[in-house]
């Protein structure tokens, strides 16, 4: 093995500040409605030289190092890209596992994605945006967003990304019980409850709105185009007027300091916001066969958070906290035996794009 790393990416976490299902399509797919969200807690990729069979290592013996991991088909995924006829060679990728395996906060998705941006870099493959996020999408729904950061729109498996503008700073308290729970058991459950006809009214979320319904701002169609005062843009970005990216509000994004407000209040609340909660459409179906996750959003709202859900397809879930010392409080409350809880924060755009690159 060489002497020194050639590489070193970071590949951030993230939580779906909404996730709606809006239906499903024809080849079994759910098509989503989702607002993703990135945080600072991130996994570490580090690319090492050594002659022979590309491998990848992990601190965390659950995570898998054969083909099933996301990185492997990113590798190969560039390799073919730069025109290789074979697998990749002479590479190890060391992960540093720091996002919890099977928690819905996307470490699988981010690390394939740290890998595509690392393995171009390194082997000096030039590959325009929309191509690499056509790649990104053939290796997983998640995967494209984890080339953005920031709070972004996902559209149709969550795969189609638009940008908004970033949400208010915020702090961050995750809890993890002490077992995991797969994207595809999740769906799974999901279905289940739909065909019982027990799912409800899909994507909508009552007369004040939210990704299912905006009212008179106009709403968001299953193809991701706005009603008559607002539009998608022609790069992806949704434009101000009238449109999610605007988050009912003219606050810009700021940093979450030590206390103080976070903003959350705009986004989620009685000024006017884009959502009024935040809504994940697979928590009922999840909690019906674990409770404790329930338990444990309610604790973080007894504590003080100002929304609290699962994320994703869980086991996480999150609570919103408007200043660290809350955050840590209510971290230090739900530590137990048989609950994991830490603190992180959400990263914008600009600070997602230096944190990935480094």
């Amino acid at each position: 093995m060489s002497a020194g790393p050639l590489l070193r990416v970071r590949a951030p976490a993230k939580i779906n500040l909404s996730l709606r299902i809006v239906g499903t399509t024809p080849d079994g797919y759910h098509e989503l409605r989702t607002v993703f969200q990135s945080l600072a807690l991130h996994d570490t990729l580090t690319f090492w030289e050594r002659p022979g069979p590309f491998h990848v290592m992990c601190d965390d013996p659950s995570c898998p190092a054969d083909e099933t991991n996301l990185v492997w088909r990113a590798a190969e995924t560039i390799a073919r890209a730069a025109g290789s006829a074979g697998p990749p060679r002479d590479i190890v990728i060391r992960i540093a596992k720091r996002i919890p395996m099977q928690a819905g906060l996307g470490g699988g998705s981010s690390d394939a994605a740290a890998a595509l941006r690392g393995f171009a870099a390194l082997w000096g493959v030039a590959i325009p945006r929309a191509r690499m996020r056509a790649l990104a999408a053939a290796i997983g729904a998640d995967v494209p967003f984890f080339l953005e950061g920031g709070t972004a729109l996902g559209l149709d498996r969550g795969d189609l990304v638009f940008p908004l503008i970033d949400a208010p700073a915020a702090w961050v308290t995750l809890v993890r019980p002490a077992f995991g729970v797969s994207t595809r058991a999740a769906f799974g459950w999901w279905d289940e409850g739909a065909s019982l006809g027990s799912r409800g009214s899909l994507g909508s979320l009552g007369s004040r709105g939210s990704l299912g319904s905006l009212g008179s701002r106009g709403s968001l169609g299953s193809r991701g185009s706005l009603g008559s005062r607002g539009s998608l843009g022609s790069r992806g970005s949704l434009s101000s007027r009238g449109s999610l990216g605007s988050l009912g509000s003219s606050r810009s994004a700021g940093s979450a300091g030590s206390e103080g407000s976070s903003g959350w209040t705009g986004l989620f609340g009685s000024s006017g916001g884009l959502m009024d909660e935040v809504v994940n459409d697979l928590q009922p179906a999840v909690v019906r066969r674990h409770p404790e996750i329930a338990r444990m959003i309610s604790a973080l709202r007894r504590l003080g958070a100002s929304q609290a859900a699962m994320s994703g397809s869980g086991s996480a879930v999150f609570g919103l906290f408007a200043s660290r010392a809350s955050a840590q409080r209510a971290a230090r409350a739900l530590s137990t035996r048989s609950w994991r809880a830490l603190v992180t924060r959400t990263v914008n755009r600009v600070q997602y794009q230096a944190l990935a690159a480094s």
